[in-house]
């Protein structure tokens, strides 16, 4: 078994942008499709205490709470699905963290240009679910290689921008969309999204 794997950037090509979004370290993360990376324990190093992270897979819950019990017991493991959290209250999360667990999900969409219905219906319950456990003015940050011509349309719900409210919200979850850029350029490019929940 592998000790840990990692899908795009490392911890430290992130860390300066997500401190600048969540600087209070005390604040409610939740991890969503953790796996088996180092993520959570690399967050908990930086300072954050508060950290759940739920994965689809008991088997890799079960392996990263056995893992981390002694070096990192502050940190909660749980087995659930991100397209319901259904185990997670309404309003509990400061933040929600996604590192390429929505990028799964893009594995069956068929073109990017017409996805198909299965893999939107997806997105769009993983959006309401995200957007159901994050308090007002909570963020939604997603760590993604997907350009954002392709991801911005699923975190908008595929709203024209015609549709969206005054403050650029998306009405279907309450939020709001930006991107940037990182990484070494080109097609090594990496992307994050922010998306801020409106806070009434």
């Amino acid at each position: 078994q592998e000790d840990a794997y990692e899908w795009l950037a490392d911890f430290g090509a992130v860390r300066e942008r997500l401190e600048a979004l969540v600087p209070d370290k005390s604040a409610r993360l939740l991890v969503v499709g953790c796996g088996n990376s180092s993520f959570s324990t690399d967050l908990y190093d930086a300072g954050w205490r508060d950290i759940t992270s739920i994965d689809f897979s008991a088997v890799v819950i079960e392996a990263m709470a056995a893992r981390h019990a002694e070096g990192y017991p502050e940190l909660r493991w749980r087995t659930m699905d991100m397209l319901t959290l259904d185990g997670f209250g309404d309003g509990v999360f400061d933040a929600v963290l996604d590192k390429a667990a929505m990028d799964a999900l893009m594995c069956d969409e068929g073109s990017p240009w017409d996805p198909n219905a299965g893999t939107r219906g997806d997105a769009d319950a993983m959006c309401r679910a995200v957007s159901r456990v994050l308090v007002p003015g909570g963020l939604f940050v997603q760590i993604s290689f997907a350009q954002p011509h392709f991801r911005r349309r699923y975190l908008e719900g595929f709203a024209a921008p015609e549709d969206l409210g005054d403050d650029g919200a998306v009405e279907a979850y309450q939020w709001s969309v930006r991107h940037e850029t990182f990484g070494e350029g080109g097609c090594l490019d990496n992307f994050i999204y922010t998306c801020t929940k409106r806070r009434h």
